[in-house]
């Protein structure tokens, strides 16, 4: 009974307000029905007061048309929207005061008209009559009534000038015939009859006067016919400028001094022929345009268009080919591209009500998608939508998993997976709110008493409060229980709602992701709502490591992943934090698409990690600045030892020696500007525990890197220890405002462990280190011989063809191969003569052979296997260089030239702080302890390193 009495007070609260013909009031009564049973969708009612709904919105599109082509006094403009009202078949004071304009309009257009039919006639008394009659019409203003007020005066003057000259020739009078012929030349009369005729007359009366009056005379009169040329010429060119500048105002004046100057007509008329051919294209592009408004209208319409309304624009646009108008005009081809989408849209329709008979899942997906690139939001698609989520509602969700035998992917057939993907996935019909799974507005508030507008809003936008139901149609209540469940522990996890182990949350909503299929596209779309419109930056940084995790353990639906994929290319290019949390999403969920889901749930530990650091995406090279790996997404639980795990995988790195292998940080040339992640919650790090051996040392200064002091000594390339994190290397790095490159190469060199190798990728690996060891200058050659022999085996191995001219040698970049400290001891042309020289001896050798050779000369040098870094012994004193190997810890001066050297049974302890490294070094010669201590910026580098090697030396020995 209750029931009953609720539906009663529903509907007739909305025939109240359909009565009163509101749409905010009726939008609000219907949103109010959805609590009716099916919310109301079988009830002629409702679908009565959605039609007066679409009806008020269509007479609120063609009102608005009207008014702003009545404020604009447009007459297309006009003509066309009174068209739109008469189609709707709509009537209102507004449409009736347009009509009422537009018959003055007539009125005012024909008044013109006459006028410059008199004009063209240079009828004065026509003239005078049609312009009383623009004037009484207030077009006085015009520049037609404007132009024909000079030609008016104009044709008064000349009329004065020609009797005056008659009755002149009458009388025979010389100095008066003279004076208006010169003023009939000067109005441009001077092939008038009577002109002519008068000039017969002065060349009789000229007879009798004497030669000097003759000759005062002609010159008078070739000086008036110079200066009217001149005159006239001057005009002509204003008039052609205009015409190019295509100012039509300009132009209206032109013509008004044209007449005034007595421009010949026909001249005037050629001069001005181009300027009426723009005024004529330009009339039709106005009628093109208002074509164009009102189409738009009905394209807005919810019912969608018909033929007889694009048949109005196309016949528009034909008149404007049929005139000459082509694409090169702007307007012209905005609107045809218009009238091509509005053609395009016809057949949508008629695809989507094709689709619609047939009733298949499969063609109401097709015609759906066609309609999506459009952007078709009208009834049409709506109930195809419907349909089709009616018949999808038994589909069982696809997820493609990762098959255990399948083949690897190649990488070309990968990046044209993915570049397709990204490609589709950009279309503006994949935003995740278009999803055709969505509750309506009526279901999803269905229950809800109170604010059922306000929850309606913000169905897909940020709330911290937890949502009704699901935001998608699931098949079973337990589904939906489920689905709630998600977003309490999401709203948790991201500090919304007060609840304790948020790791534990996290990992129940992947748990719930993977074992329910019906529940992933849940997951991500109730992150996408979480990340919407969120203004808590400590929330949004936990909603992205959620779709971070969520991503790298199971891809959505193969309904939604376009739609996925589309809301992380939206935020991609957001600066901080929320743009490095899409890029490595984005990249994960690639990858995901196209080799499926990898069925693993992070661990608490490796959830906990994302507090710590963010994931990253890194490059990493290799020494000749090859990459090794592109964008390779780092969760923030990886260190670096396992990434390396990751790069000896990737180069297939087999010898035994493959863990001596590390990745260095080095600094780029240039300094970048703040980094992306510098205003991110992970700019703060966590202070370092002073009891944490481990821990990085403090910045100089606090926060600010660029304290006022003594700059520290250059910081070289810097081996990273296995159990350090990229994320954390990336955000201190960012900090710093340092920009790094990731380099993969030989970290650990052991005593005599320096054997050829059958492997022949640790052979390469060792050939490319080498050789940037030498050309670098870190490792010294002393000898000449020796250094042209080493740069011809370089280029040998590099080339596919050893250059057997100078010149060619030195466009195969050969200087780039000599160490900087040689370069300058002789010229090119010599150094590519002492190389040439070597060629016979390496041009047989196979490249293996090159390569293995060329180690094998570098490696008996002292300085091979060496780790450099630069030291001062006092904070402004000069540079010196400290390089750590197996041996111990070495001494150089910045020519590398060796003043002391510590073996690791002589270390008692070492250590540092973030500008200072010491080592205690027990003397025996001396017989005590000897404290060293030496300015840099790498002390924990050095202190690593030394570690790692004094582990070796006592394990060896």
């Amino acid at each position: 009974k209750k029931k009953k009495k609720k539906k009663k007070k529903l509907l007739a609260d909305l025939d109240a307000a359909v009565k009163k013909r509101e749409i905010e009031a009726i939008e609000q009564a219907l949103i109010d029905c959805g609590d009716l049973p099916h919310q109301g969708i079988h009830l002629e009612q409702l679908k009565n007061a959605r039609k007066v709904v679409e009806r008020l919105e269509e007479e609120r599109r063609v009102t608005k048309l009207i008014e702003g082509a009545i404020e604009k006094r447009d007459f297309n403009a006009l003509k066309s929207s009174v068209q739109a009202a008469e189609q709707i078949k709509f009537d209102s004071p507004v449409v009736k005061k347009a009509k009422d304009l537009i018959e003055v309009i007539v009125l005012e257009r024909k008044a013109i008209d006459d006028l410059k039919a008199a004009m063209g006639l240079r009828d004065l008394a026509a003239i005078t009559t049609a312009l009383k009659t623009v004037t009484s019409l207030g077009l006085g203003h015009k520049k037609e009534a404007q132009q024909a007020e000079v030609l008016r005066a104009k044709l008064e003057e000349e009329d004065r000038i020609i009797r005056n000259l008659q009755k002149s020739a009458e009388e025979k009078d010389l100095e008066s015939l003279t004076e208006y012929l010169n003023a009939a030349t000067d109005a441009g009369l001077e092939n008038h009859e009577a002109v002519v005729a008068a000039k017969a007359v002065q060349e009789e009366c000229l007879l009798q006067a004497d030669e000097a009056k003759q000759a005062e005379i002609r010159a008078e009169e070739e000086k008036k016919k110079a200066e009217f040329k001149a005159k006239i010429d001057g005009i002509k060119e204003e008039i052609a400028a205009a015409v190019s500048a295509e100012d039509m105002d300009k132009l209206a004046d032109l013509k008004s001094k044209a007449i005034e100057a007595g421009m010949n007509k026909d001249e005037l008329d050629e001069a001005l022929g181009e300027a009426e051919k723009m005024e004529e294209n330009k009339e039709i592009l106005n009628q093109i345009a208002a074509a164009m408004d009102t189409m738009k209208q009905f394209a807005a319409s919810k019912g969608g268009i018909n033929e007889a309304e694009v048949k109005a624009l196309s016949d528009a646009v034909e008149g404007g080919r049929g005139a000459g108008l082509d694409g090169g005009i702007k307007e012209f081809q905005t609107a045809c591209d218009f009238l091509e989408k509005m053609e395009h849209q016809l057949e949508i329709q008629k695809e989507l009500q094709e689709a619609m008979d047939e009733g298949t899942f499969e063609a109401l997906r097709e015609a759906l998608e066609a309609a999506g690139d459009l952007e078709l939001d009208i009834d049409l698609v709506v109930e195809a939508r419907d349909m089709m989520k009616d018949k999808g509602k038994d589909r069982p969700v696809s997820i493609r998993k990762q098959e255990e035998d399948a083949e690897e992917i190649d990488e070309d057939e990968f990046e044209r997976r993915r570049k397709q993907n990204l490609l589709m996935a950009k279309n503006e019909r994949f935003n995740f709110k278009k999803f055709y799974k969505i509750r309506s507005n009526g279901d999803y508030v269905k229950g809800i008493y109170f604010n059922k507008k306000k929850a309606a809003e913000s169905k897909l936008v940020y709330q911290k409060t937890i949502i009704p139901k699901s935001l998608l149609n699931l098949k079973t209540k337990e589904l939906n229980k489920m689905a709630i469940g998600i977003n309490k522990s999401i709203l948790g996890y991201c500090g919304e709602q007060p609840m304790q182990f948020p790791a534990t949350l996290a990992q129940d909503i992947l748990i719930k992701g993977l074992e329910q299929n019906e529940l992933v596209d849940e997951v991500y779309i109730q992150l996408c709502k979480h990340l919407s419109n969120n203004r808590k930056p400590e929330s949004v940084g936990r909603a992205w490591q959620l779709l971070c995790m969520a991503v790298g353990t199971f891809p959505p639906s193969g309904d939604f992943e376009h739609y996925l994929l589309n809301f992380l290319i939206e935020h991609i290019s957001v600066p901080g934090l929320v743009g490095n949390y899409a890029r490595y999403s984005l990249r994960r969920l690639e990858g995901m698409l196209i080799r499926g889901a990898s069925g693993f749930v992070p661990t608490i530990d490796e959830i906990l990690a994302y507090k710590e650091r963010p994931p990253v995406l890194s490059t990493i090279e290799l020494v000749d600045g090859t990459h090794l790996t592109e964008d390779l997404p780092i969760p923030p639980d990886l260190n670096v030892a396992r990434v390396l795990e990751i790069c000896t995988h990737f180069l297939n790195l087999e010898d035994s020696r493959k863990d001596s292998f590390g990745i260095f940080v080095q600094d780029d040339e240039d300094d970048e500007e703040e980094g992306e992640l510098a205003a991110s919650a992970y700019s703060a790090m966590r202070a370092p525990d002073p009891l944490d051996d481990d821990a990085p040392p403090p910045l100089p200064g606090g926060d600010d890197v660029a304290a006022v002091g003594p700059q520290p000594p250059p910081r070289t390339p810097r081996p990273l220890r296995s159990k350090d994190y990229i994320g954390d290397v990336v955000v201190q790095m960012t900090r710093q405002h340092r920009k790094t490159t990731f380099v993969f190469k030989r970290k650990i060199f052991k005593p005599n462990d320096d054997d050829k190798s059958s492997d022949p990728v640790y052979s390469r690996l060792m050939y490319l280190q080498a050789a940037d060891e030498v050309i670098s200058g870190n490792v010294t050659v002393e000898k000449e011989a020796d250094l042209i022999l080493l740069t011809a085996i370089a280029i040998a191995a590099d080339s596919e063809e050893f250059p057997s001219k100078e010149e060619d040698l030195l466009e195969a970049s050969l200087t780039e191969y000599i160490p900087l400290a040689w370069r300058n001891k002789k010229t090119d042309a010599n150094w590519a003569r002492a190389v040439i020289s070597q060629r016979g001896k390496v041009i047989r050798k196979t490249n293996e052979h090159l390569e293995s050779l060329y180690v094998s000369m570098v490696s008996k040098y002292p300085l091979w296997g060496q780790c450099f870094f630069y030291v001062r012994k006092e904070i402004e004193g000069s540079d010196m260089i400290c390089g750590i190997s197996n041996e111990g810890i070495h001494f150089y001066s910045l020519k590398r030239k060796e003043w002391q050297k510590y073996k690791y049974g002589e270390l008692e302890r070492w250590g540092g702080s973030s500008t200072q490294f010491w080592v205690l070094v027990n003397d025996k010669s001396r017989k005590k302890k000897v404290r060293v201590a030496l300015y840099t910026s790498q002390a924990r580098d050095m202190s690593n390193l030394i570690l790692d090697y004094a582990k070796i030396a006592k394990s060896s020995a």
